[in-house]
């Protein structure tokens, strides 16, 4: 008896040893684990990945940020929000040259000064390098997409403005909600490390289409400063030093002799051009020196408007393009990616000789497609040749001597497609345009990150749920199994 005793005991120490060693391992475990980089330990559970980055981001944060920036997270204690404060720690684990400080304005009230005269709401974040330093505040993380105004954010607190006003009418006022949180800080921390800010212009002295609100907030997301500008001094003409890129978008009158010449020389020495142009303004009698300067790049224009007939090429009327994206310049990432760019109102541009020009065609309609002139001189359609012809052409100086490229032209043949009027059919030239900034600035990346939209409900874990869950899994659940195994020991030991 005293021998079977003794063996029940042995093997109750055992057990109660394997607990204790399990309950240890656990512990353990728990400490090696609490101390890797959140994005490891902490799944992105919300319903949109919205603290997951793009692969653009990513590449960005590891290839582009050399040099210690650091990003302040402005916010009395306790009242952190939670997405915003991961989306920055998740930088800071992606390159170690990116620091987070929290900066209690409780505890500190002057640090903000030295940045700013405003008062910054909890959870607005303030990156600052050597160079320079940009402040994102807190309403600029969440922000609203009316339905009716694609491209267009506004904030929250505009955003319930317009509910209330709306409301009083007995209508409503509809909008996504979006996270800004990737965008945001990539744009901040590009914002920091670069060494100079590019630059381009706008030409204002030919009555051009100025470019909307949705079109300057992309190029400042960019950090690109767009500037207007008149080309034309006394008797002379000339484009800035500083200009890497120009945009002479829709003008309804002609350049000037002298403003032809600075173009030329500017495109001789590298300068980039981007031109729409509307058919109603722009033709060769019309405009005889814009006229020279696009056949100096190799191309022409046929005083028409292109109609379709593919249904799959247009939107709403024939005249709405929708064109077949070539795989060459700067729509090269575009084509058979099914993205669709609108452009309305569209003239044929073709190809005439220039000695040592890359001509390519960006945009071509169907092979179904007509001109206006013929339908309109047609009397049932049965004598019209239909064709297909291009509307969007990029052409880039070869150097005789050496074969390296110079300037560049890129011509739209509508005068509408950079225009805040568009963004009611579509957001996509948005895309095209910041990608010709990208290229034409130098840029190694387009930091115009998409914001993500809040479309599911986010599951949400607070403290008390960690403190609890900790405290089930570490302590409780093996516990009770310790107790279990203890009480069976002891029954046992009874018998």
């Amino acid at each position: 008896m005293k021998n079977t005793n003794k063996k029940i005991l042995k093997i109750g120490s055992y057990s109660a040893i394997i607990t204790a060693v399990v309950i240890a391992v656990v512990i353990a475990l728990n400490l090696v684990v609490g101390q890797l980089p959140s994005k490891f330990t902490m799944l992105d559970l919300t319903g949109d990945a919205l603290l997951t980055f793009s692969d653009e981001t990513k590449k960005f944060v590891e290839e582009q940020i050399g040099e210690d920036v650091t990003l302040y997270l402005i916010c009395q204690e306790g009242s952190e929000d939670p997405y915003i404060e991961e989306i920055i720690s998740r930088f800071a684990q992606t390159n170690n040259k990116v620091k987070i400080e929290k900066i209690d304005p409780v505890k500190n009230p002057t640090f903000t000064s030295k940045y700013t005269d405003l008062s910054l709401a909890d959870n607005s974040v303030i990156a600052v390098s050597a160079k320079r330093d940009c402040i994102i505040t807190a309403g600029e993380f969440y922000m609203y997409e009316p339905t009716d105004y694609p491209g267009q954010f506004i904030t929250q607190a505009t955003y319930e403005q317009y509910a209330q006003y709306y409301a009083m009418y007995g209508q409503s006022f509809t909008a996504t909600p979006y996270f800004f949180g990737e965008k945001q800080i990539v744009g901040a921390l590009d914002y920091v490390v670069t060494d100079v800010l590019p630059v381009v212009y706008a030409t204002t002295n030919h009555n051009e289409l100025k470019f909307g609100s949705v079109y300057n907030t992309y190029t400042e997301d960019e950090n690109v400063e767009l500037k207007e500008v008149n080309l034309v001094s006394g008797d002379s003409a000339a484009v800035p030093a500083d200009a890497e890129a120009l945009f002479i978008n829709c003008p309804q009158t002609d350049i000037t002799e002298a403003e032809y010449t600075a173009l030329t020389e500017y495109l001789d020495n590298g300068g980039n051009i981007i031109l729409t142009t509307d058919y109603t303004y722009y033709t060769a009698e019309k405009m005889p020196n814009l006229t020279r300067l696009t056949a100096y790049m190799g191309l022409k224009s046929t005083e028409d408007i292109i109609g379709e007939t593919s249904t799959s090429n247009y939107y709403q009327s024939p005249y709405m393009l929708i064109p077949n994206v070539q795989a060459n310049g700067v729509t090269a990432e575009f084509a058979d990616t099914g993205i669709a760019f609108y452009s309305y109102n569209s003239h044929p541009i073709t190809e005439t000789e220039a000695e040592n020009r890359t001509v390519t065609p960006l945009f071509k309609s169907s092979e179904s497609a007509l001109l206006y002139s013929q339908y309109e001189a047609s009397e049932d359609m049965t004598d019209i040749d239909l064709s297909q012809y291009t509307y969007a052409y990029q052409s880039t100086i070869a150097d005789a001597e050496s074969g390296e490229t110079a300037g560049t032209l890129v011509w739209f043949g509508s005068g509408t497609f950079l225009s805040d009027d568009m963004l009611s059919y579509t957001t996509s030239n948005l895309i095209l345009y910041t990608t010709m900034l990208t290229e034409m600035c130098d840029k190694p990346i387009s930091i115009n990150v998409s914001a993500k939209p809040i479309t599911s409900a986010i599951l949400e874990v607070t403290e008390t749920d960690v403190i609890l869950g900790f405290a089930s899994y570490v302590i409780i659940i093996p516990l009770v199994f310790l107790v279990t195994g203890f009480t069976v020991w002891f029954i046992r030991r009874r018998k």
